[in-house]
């Protein structure tokens, strides 16, 4: 059963104790009967009560000393007490306002007017302790409320800070940056994706599909690479061929990732491309060149191959002038060139040795040709 109230009844006469006790109870309040000052003092420690009915006049320890010293602790101070005191007490009552108390009730009692009394500061007890929650509560919430300001402004800074370090990248990279949709329908771009199409502002590309900026041939190739960014994430240096604004042809490499939204699905596409035309020309160009540097070497190697040489130094007969080869042989001149080179020879035979050879029958040859010359 919920009860209407707790309360700490602290009064030395048993008879009034009694009363109080049973008239309480009767209403649904919860009592705590005290017959001392000292027993009050135990009580409340034990467990703080809603309300307090102190008698003013005790023996030993009286109403007043138990009162200051309730309201001396920290964690009874709040505790709402009324005053127990006889009608012809005026300055007791008025001693006991200064100090703090919440209201009196006279002796003898009236049970309607100590029952509308309990059960207005009741009521107002309970008030002060919802209110004090609340505003424990609401200054939490405040000081909460400050911290997420501070937090949210900083992240907010952060945030603005990153913005505008990515509004630098963006605008001073020379690679071109598009942002497209699920669709393909380009969102945002730099003005390098302008300028690598030879058009003059990037807000020419908003709007477009980012596939008509793609050779035809290659779009179907585009699209299953699109599939494979959806699948693994990223695919980079993707070659392709694109399209300017006067649909002249350029080579690109292009690394896509996707872009996803706060619950992590995916809702569009980031690209960086770059126009590698002018690479892929000289890599042809040393391709090609390095295509005749190897038939050239080659075609050397095969001339060395069948080049046979003679060189370091040879032993001659200085009479005869035959040579010796490395078996220690002696061979004719010819015999031995011929064994170690691709040299041929036709034998004929000079003025000397003709001279020497035929004589006079050679000079007079001279002579007949020389009479024919002239």
């Amino acid at each position: 059963m919920i009860h209407k109230g707790d309360i700490l009844i602290v009064d030395d006469t048993h008879a009034s104790l009694k009363l109080l006790t049973d008239i309480l109870t009767k209403e649904g309040f919860q009592v705590r009967p005290a017959d001392s000052g000292e027993l009050a003092l135990s009580s409340v420690a034990a467990k703080l009560p809603e309300l307090i009915l102190l008698d003013m006049r005790m023996s030993g320890m009286d109403g007043f000393e138990v009162f200051q010293r309730l309201k001396a602790r920290e964690e009874s101070r709040t505790i709402p007490i009324i005053f127990l005191s006889a009608f012809t007490e005026t300055d007791k009552r008025i001693e006991g306002l200064k100090l703090g108390a919440v209201d009196f009730v006279s002796k003898p009692f009236q049970s309607e007017e100590l029952l509308a009394r309990v059960q207005t500061q009741v009521e107002l007890s309970r008030l002060r302790v919802r209110l004090e929650h609340q505003a424990i509560e609401l200054r939490l919430a405040n000081e909460q409320l400050q911290i997420d300001i501070r937090e949210r402004n900083r992240a907010e800074e952060a945030l603005k800070k990153s913005e505008e370090m990515l509004q630098s990248i963006f605008i001073s990279t020379p690679d071109s940056i598009t942002v497209t949709d699920l669709n393909g329908r380009i969102t945002f771009a730099n003005q390098s994706a302008a300028a690598i199409r030879d058009v003059s502002s990037a807000e020419h590309l908003i709007g477009k599909s980012f596939y008509e900026l793609i050779a035809e041939e290659e779009r179907h190739r585009a699209e299953e690479s699109m599939k494979k960014v959806i699948k693994e994430g990223v695919v980079k240096d993707i070659e392709f061929v694109g399209l300017k604004s006067n649909n002249e042809r350029f080579v690109g490499e292009l690394s896509v990732s996707v872009l996803k939204d706060s619950s992590g699905r995916i809702n569009g596409f980031v690209g960086i491309a770059k126009d590698i035309t002018v690479r892929k020309r000289m890599e042809e160009t040393l391709a090609a060149t390095s295509e005749e540097r190897e038939k050239l070497i080659h075609e050397l190697q095969y001339a060395l191959e069948n080049i046979k040489t003679l060189e370091g130094l040879l032993p001659i007969c200085s009479n005869c002038k035959k040579i010796r080869d490395d078996q220690g042989f002696w061979n004719q001149v010819e015999g031995y060139i011929s064994k170690h080179t691709d040299a041929k020879f036709s034998h004929g035979i000079c003025p000397d040795c003709s001279m020497k050879l035929y004589g006079d029958l050679y000079a007079r040859v001279i002579e007949e040709q020389k009479k024919e010359i002239i």
